[in-house]
């Protein structure tokens, strides 16, 4: 059985890029023909130009059209969390419990891959007073969700703090800016700035190509017709 159990939260594919994590302005890393899979090139169709940024919706567009032509998305089991992994009796396999709604029930395979990255839960910082504090305070993963409490009924501009350094940091504090708020950046001074945001091209002698081109283009992974 191959079956994929995408963070508990999500109902379409794409991760940090599924539909429901999608807020206006938000663009990945990379340009245009350097984040597509190797034999699936994203084409024009998805409204992204040689050298401009793929957006967060033609990557969730370009990854949905990818799971479709590859039969993936039968495979998956979206909103299921999964609440214990356990071995097997005969050692030969995996058990795991799953929720579905209200829904609960076991799932075994043979081959168990964990791939939750590092942004399936928030990590939230303790601030002291935050349970009086009378604004929204969100976590940039939940931009996408309540983006509108910084899009809509910007009849009174107001002020916006944003803590951290990353790139999640910048997408926040560049929606927050672009919808007219007053934006205040707080990095500790431990983090020594925010993090650095390379160029889009590199000079090698005297060429100058695309940073990404020799490093972040993926390779598909090939299963077999007969995989259980």
């Amino acid at each position: 059985m191959i079956a994929c159990l995408p963070s508990p939260q999500n109902k379409t594919v794409g991760g940090v890029w599924a539909t429901e994590n999608l807020y206006p302005g938000l663009k990945t890393n990379n340009t245009y023909g350097t984040i597509d899979f190797s034999d699936f090139p994203m084409h024009h169709g998805f409204g992204i130009k040689p050298g401009q940024h793929v957006s967060g919706e033609a990557m969730h567009n370009y990854l949905q059209a990818y799971a479709q032509r590859s039969n993936i998305l039968p495979r998956i089991d979206f909103e299921t969390r999964v609440l214990a992994i356990s071995r097997l009796d005969d050692r030969a396999g995996w058990n795991l419990r799953v929720r579905q709604g209200a829904d609960e029930r076991d799932l075994q395979t043979r081959k168990l891959i964990i791939a939750t990255g590092v942004t399936n839960a928030p990590n939230r910082p303790s601030i002291e007073g935050a349970s009086d504090f009378e604004a929204p305070i969100l976590h940039s993963a939940e931009l996408g969700l309540k983006s509108g409490l910084l899009t809509k009924d910007l009849s009174e501009k107001k002020t916006v703090a944003v803590l951290g350094g990353g790139k999640s940091a910048y997408d926040a504090v560049y929606l927050a800016a672009c919808t007219g708020h007053q934006v205040e950046w707080i990095i500790r001074k431990s983090g020594k700035g925010p993090v650095w945001v390379p160029p889009r091209h590199t000079n090698i002698g005297p060429f100058k190509v695309l940073r990404e081109v020799s490093s972040t283009c993926h390779h598909p992974l090939h299963v077999p017709h007969n995989a259980d």
